[in-house]
């Protein structure tokens, strides 16, 4: 499933290149570690920092496709860095729990957990 062309330029200016992932790694995104849940996504978008909320406010006025998101850092201490990536928790705007209430308010699925990401699919999705 090949991402509209149009849409992924537009992705790109909001998150950058190293952020979206639309070539062959997004399979081990296309299920859950259960096995339990399958889907197609032709994209994956892994913006870091405010950059999330940004996304979100885009994609709720530029997209009418399920989204699904996770925020890492839900554990990490205020000004810590945590992650794969390195994320810095700043401030009460910039925590984890922060960016998931407004993702959650932009009408984007959030995942507590990737291990949560295929059932969060699955609701967004209207199918389990």
């Amino acid at each position: 499933m090949p991402l509209d062309p149009s849409l992924r330029r537009e992705l790109v200016d909001v998150v950058g290149p190293a952020h979206l992932i639309d070539d062959d790694r997004r399979a081990s995104y296309e299920i859950d570690w259960t096995g339990r849940f399958r889907g197609a996504t032709p994209a994956v978008v892994r913006p870091g920092g405010t950059d999330e909320v940004a996304a979100g406010a885009w994609l709720k006025q530029n997209c009418r496709k399920p989204v699904v998101s996770f925020i890492a850092g839900a554990t990490a201490p205020p000004g810590k860095r945590m992650g794969h990536a390195g994320a810095i928790i700043g401030g009460t705007l910039d925590t984890a729990q922060a960016k998931m209430e407004a993702l959650r308010g932009y009408g984007i699925t959030v995942a507590e957990s990737p291990a949560d990401l295929g059932a969060a699919m699955a609701k967004a999705l209207g199918v389990g």
